[in-house]
């Protein structure tokens, strides 16, 4: 499915965007047709929001838990009226699965990521983005391809900042540049995997604005190889920084050597350095295993220290253990078998919305989120920033 050529998502430093996640919805053209039309859009769609929060992931679940929705909670998105009975009708299982196959994941992912954007602006020294992208392996079958979704993340509040579905005959390198066009990344640092230290990708952040802080692997040989001979001949570090970790019964050290990267021809390049990772056996104290890995950055030594960079590469992976570990474990995204159409990258965006506003409510441990909600379905319209519906 092409991606969206227009994804109304504001600049961050911005402090317009809606305030509730009915008006987030309000902002969603309805894909049906107007015949036939008896639930609100935004009602419907915050429907599946809440019935995700309370611990309902497919879209069986999903549709069963809206049937039976609370009264009050009907009344508060505005579903339908139905005056005979007296009471709030909730969509019932076929119009929730039509929705999913009618709305377009990517306006939907623009919209629900201006939401939380909005919710997670707030002060701090520099925005750090990690992008990084992920394969919904459920999806493929029935003639269907894997979706392979491209994601960046604020790797201090552990939400999604934007998604993009990447074409079947493209990859994760020219779709990186698109995927930030549509957030405002000017003084931020974006954090990325070896696959896209490209000379047009550092070129281009630069361009916006942005600084990087890249892998140098094998895809990059000449650059690897500067980087090793500069720090080689390095006389003294401008940084280094050393961190020793025990964790799942080992010992592991990290050490981090920063040096100016001086005449080594990449965009905007102003430091280098080598990460060593070692470790150690915790009964003999003997090395058992050992890593390497060397970067560039554009930032400074003025403005990142060794102990600064260290925690950037470490924070990168958040994107894996707080975004794709969570949708593949927390809600069984990957066991999934929904492969058709629109639904595996909508539902996706649907998890992506609940794991960000579960974090920004200060839940640590989202499977333990998803059950209080489950338990206390009360709590939904806090939790999701609902609001009421007009």
């Amino acid at each position: 499915m092409p991606a969206c050529t227009f994804c109304p998502i504001p600049r961050l430093e911005s402090e317009s965007g809606p305030a509730t996640l009915l008006e987030c919805f309000a902002r969603i053209e309805d894909p049906r047709a107007r015949r036939g039309r008896r639930h609100p859009l935004p009602a419907v769609l915050a429907l599946i929001a809440c019935a995700m929060a309370a611990n309902h992931t497919s879209p069986d679940a999903v549709g069963e838990w809206i049937s039976d929705a609370p009264q009050d909670l009907l009344a508060r998105v505005g579903a339908c009226w139905d005056g005979w009975r007296g009471r709030y009708l909730g969509p019932g299982k076929r119009t929730v699965a039509r929705i999913f196959e009618l709305i377009d994941p990517h306006v939907l992912d623009a919209a629900t990521c201006t939401f939380v954007a909005h919710l997670a602006h707030g002060p701090r020294p520099r925005r750090v983005i990690a992008v990084d992208g992920k394969v919904i392996r459920g999806s493929r079958g029935g003639g269907y391809g894997a979706v392979m979704l491209l994601a960046a993340l604020d790797q201090h509040d552990g939400v999604v900042l934007a998604q993009r579905e990447i074409p079947t005959k493209t990859n994760e390198i020219p779709e990186a540049p698109l995927l930030l066009d549509t957030i405002a990344i000017a003084g931020a640092l974006v954090t990325l995997d070896a696959l896209h230290t490209q000379r047009a990708t550092a070129g281009y952040l630069r361009k916006r604005g942005a600084h990087y802080l890249l892998t140098a692997k094998g895809n990059q040989p000449s650059l690897r190889t500067a980087i090793i001979e500069k720090l080689r001949d390095a006389k003294e570090y401008t940084g280094e920084h050393v961190e020793i970790e025990r964790s799942r019964g080992r010992i592991i050290e990290r050490r981090l050597q920063a040096v100016e990267a001086g005449d080594i021809d990449w965009p905007g390049a102003k430091q280098i350095a080598r990460v060593t990772r070692i470790t150690y056996d915790p009964t003999t104290g003997m090395p058992i295993a050992k890593e390497v890995v060397y970067v560039i950055t554009s930032l400074s030594k003025t403005q990142a220290s060794a102990a600064d960079l260290a925690g950037y590469l470490r924070g990168h992976w958040h994107i894996e253990n707080r975004s794709h570990y969570v949708r593949d474990v927390t809600f069984e995204q990957d066991a999934s078998k929904v492969t058709t159409g629109r639904r595996p990258h909508a539902l996706a965006t649907f998890r992506n919305l609940v794991i960000g506003l579960l974090r920004l409510a200060g839940h640590h441990n989202i499977a333990a989120g998803l059950r209080k909600h489950a338990r206390h379905p009360h709590l939904l319209p806090d939790l999701l920033h609902l609001g009421q519906a007009g």
